[in-house]
């Protein structure tokens, strides 16, 4: 269940509390109206479609996304998904706290910041004509796969400094 508060931020609910991730294989028929509910928070979020297409609305932008093709979303972004014909879109979304990348206070202020305060990084359309894209797009997909394996956090988070890396040297 989606818990959206009066300022439009999202609790999230995240698969475990002790480990702030967020990660499902969804429908946009799973949705009232083929909308996800227009929200913000602090995480990052990650979409990877998989089969159709949705739109995708960052600030008010909207972004065309088709299978193959995904979005970064940074954190603090007001967004939402959805197909305004009504057509089916299966997709994966992952959603996790930057906190996860802060593995030293130096390295939340060389790499994590100057990447969620960048203002002119709201969102990245990721294209699979582009390598490294391409590449967080798979990254995006390997997490889903590992989340039941023994060692999912190591794993998720190996993907997910990987994920931040393209997007740090490509920004």
């Amino acid at each position: 269940m989606t818990i959206i508060k009066e300022d439009y931020s999202e609790k999230v609910q995240y698969d475990d509390p002790d480990y702030p991730v967020y990660i499902r294989r969804s429908f946009l028929s799973t949705y009232p109206h083929y909308a996800a509910p227009s929200h913000w928070h602090e995480d990052i979020e990650l979409i990877a479609v998989l089969s159709g297409q949705m739109k995708y609305s960052v600030n008010g932008e909207i972004i065309d996304l088709k299978e193959g093709e995904g979005i970064f979303v940074n954190s603090r972004q007001m967004h939402f998904g959805f197909s305004d014909t009504n057509a089916e879109c299966e997709f994966l979304c992952i959603i996790f706290h930057p906190m996860l990348l802060c593995m030293t206070t130096a390295y939340e202020r060389d790499f994590v910041l100057p990447v969620i305060r960048h203002t002119g990084l709201s969102f990245l359309h990721l294209c699979p004509e582009t390598g490294w894209q391409k590449e967080i797009w798979r990254q995006i997909r390997s997490v889903y796969l590992c989340r039941e394996k023994p060692a999912a956090r190591m794993r998720m988070g190996a993907a997910f400094l990987t994920i931040w890396s393209l997007i740090y040297e490509n920004m």
